[in-house]
């Protein structure tokens, strides 16, 4: 009774211990009422391994975060079904998107399971500079629509220029090169639907 107690509470943002003591008091010693004083050390790993929501918990907070009208324009040209990057308490984890979306998306979720609780957030990708590769390769951080396209293919570009626009999760997202160079590739319009980790540009270092 005192695990399925703990299983249905949450806190937040003050982290606890529900996790081990959940783990603790599902454990079949204790169950069977034969725990000694040796079970941390023998089964002390498994039971303080870090908990990670399910899947289905995830995705329904997701969903919670992704605006109802940019889900449904992902359906013209790919699956009801697809994935993409979340921060959970500040680590990224790729997500299964499915489903019509919020029509007032919320900026971040509380995913609430098994005593635990995780903070939901859009992800940002590292150092500012949108989905910049070491190669010069600008790739979508997260689904979204372009709303706008500052340069053309062949333009010269400086370190931190912006290249285009980004909107996602209610946010407008800006992709600036990674360095010095010219725009050898361009694959973005104004108003067109992108997808994760989608090529929508590519730098080319200057000599």
């Amino acid at each position: 009774m005192l695990a399925e107690m703990l299983e249905d509470s949450a806190i937040w943002p003050v982290k606890t211990n529900s996790a081990f003591l959940i783990a603790a008091l599902s454990h079949p010693d204790f169950v069977a009422g034969t725990v000694d004083t040796g079970l941390i050390g023998r089964d002390g790993d498994s039971m303080t391994a870090e908990p990670m929501p399910s899947e289905q918990a995830l995705t329904n907070a997701a969903m919670a975060m992704v605006p109802r009208s940019l889900q449904s324009g992902f359906r013209l040209n790919a699956p009801d079904v697809r994935t993409a990057p979340f921060l959970l308490d500040g680590k990224r984890v790729d997500v299964t998107l499915h489903g019509p979306g919020a029509e007032e998306p919320a900026p971040a979720m509380l995913v609430a399971e098994s005593g635990a609780v995780w903070q939901l957030t859009p992800w940002r990708a590292a150092g500012g500079a949108g989905g910049a590769a070491g190669d010069g390769a600008i790739l979508s951080p997260m689904p979204g629509k372009i709303i706008a396209v500052d340069v053309a293919a062949g333009d010269k570009v400086t370190k931190g220029q912006k290249l285009l626009t980004l909107e996602a999760m209610k946010m407008e997202h800006s992709l600036t090169a990674p360095f010095d160079g010219i725009v050898a590739e361009l694959n973005a319009a104004a108003g067109a639907q992108v997808q994760v980790e989608a090529l929508l540009a590519k730098i080319e270092a200057a000599e």
